[in-house]
């Protein structure tokens, strides 16, 4: 095994819950409490049939400029022509039409990363949800996808080359979607590291495929417009799980509809459910499309930074994770983010039996394991890899 490194990472997952606004108005954030989001910069969306000359007719009126429309969504992207205008000002203005179907901020999403600078031990968390147990049946098969939507994918890694298929990169379109950063290399070995190559450690899924999609940056920064592009390009992709180790506590029409477009193409959605170390609901994680994952420990009790709550579907090992690392390199993380791509893990060794995106949830909600605080701190419970998969039924 390659020797292990910790590199500190500075990511700000755990802010989300310093962020987290107490009152909705209309279902809009309050006016002075908006989530952090790209200034200035506003997302519009039109009810259906109107056509493009009323459109910019509105546009014109509202004293704003497209910057961008993107086909398939029917998304314009705007400014206002002469600079100045909050994202909130613009989104009053356009609220004013009832052909305005929505008008949202380009709000701004985070990894859900939580530094950890201490060895704990090597891979307890594929032991915890009894993952060997799963391997008896499958250990995923090829033609299976695991879209990671975060910072990109490490392709020369030695416990991940030659399973990562060409991505996307939204952060820089000339791009290839490799990982400047070291967090999207983290999940993706955590949900589909080689096995049994002497080198490293086992992803949950060590037989199915990566999809790299960069929608954060270096710094494990993210908008609203890129998450849900990427969305829907790894649905069009054929992606069966779509892994989202990121969050925030902005609400959004657009990042919404680009998760249930994902989900009517077949894709299992799951998401970190935060680092606040409180109720309050993170997204995309508590839409009701979205499998939301807390963290629990190596005992399998809470992890005191995890999100928690009805909206929580299920938990994962998500301290002290050990897993893939830039540069062929190895490091522990934690964080819902670790979390996440255990239950992504599983999702994929269900999708390689033959199972749907609805009938993956419902196993996995179905056995998932209730001992370690179901129904206080998770709606389901903790994964269990060997109960989902191994099932008699199957």
């Amino acid at each position: 095994m390659m020797d292990l490194h910790w590199l500190p990472v500075m990511l700000l997952s755990g802010a989300v819950g310093a962020w987290w606004l107490a009152g909705w108005a209309k279902g809009w954030i309050a006016e002075g409490k908006m989530p952090e989001h790209e200034p200035g910069e506003l997302i519009v969306k039109f009810q259906e049939g109107l056509t493009a000359a009323a459109k910019y007719r509105i546009h014109s009126e509202c004293a704003c400029l497209v910057s961008e429309e993107q086909s398939g969504t029917g998304l314009h992207i705007i400014r206002a022509k002469r600079g100045g205008a909050s994202s909130l000002k613009l989104r009053d203005r356009y609220h004013e039409y009832p052909e305005v179907e929505y008008a949202e901020p380009n709000y701004r999403y985070r990894s859900c990363l939580m530094q950890d600078d201490s060895y704990y031990g090597l891979q307890y968390g594929a032991k915890l949800i009894k993952a060997e147990q799963a391997w008896d049946v499958t250990v995923g098969k090829e033609d299976v996808i695991i879209a990671v939507l975060d910072t990109g994918i490490d392709f020369t890694h030695p416990d991940l080359a030659g399973k990562v298929l060409a991505g996307k990169d939204y952060i820089n379109p000339a791009g290839s979607a490799n990982d400047p950063n070291g967090h999207g290399t983290h999940v993706a070995g955590i949900a589909a590291a080689r096995a049994n190559d002497a080198t490293g450690i086992t992803g949950i899924a060590p037989g199915v495929s990566l999809l790299p999609v960069r929608v954060l940056d270096a710094e494990g920064n993210g908008t609203l417009l890129n998450i849900a592009a990427g969305i829907r390009y790894a649905a069009d992709r054929g992606a069966h799980v779509i892994n989202l180790s990121l969050g925030g506590p902005a609400r959004s029409w657009a990042l919404r509809s680009a998760i249930r477009y994902a989900v009517s193409k077949g894709a299992v959605v799951v998401a970190a459910a935060g680092n606040t170390g409180s109720s309050a609901p993170v997204y995309p994680g508590a839409y009701d499309e979205v499998i939301a994952v807390g963290s629990v420990g190596p005992k399998d009790s809470p992890s005191t930074f995890s999100s928690y709550g009805m909206w929580v579907d299920l938990a994962a090992p998500g301290e002290r994770i050990v897993s893939t690392y830039s540069d062929s390199r190895y490091t522990y993380f934690s964080g819902t983010s670790m979390a996440a791509p255990h239950v992504s893990g599983v999702a994929a060794l269900l999708a390689s039996v033959g199972l749907s995106e609805s009938e993956i949830r419902s196993r996995l909600f179905e056995t998932a394991d209730p001992s370690g605080d179901a129904g206080t701190h998770w709606r389901h419970g903790r994964v269990d890899a060997g109960k989902a998969v191994s099932g008699s039924d199957l």
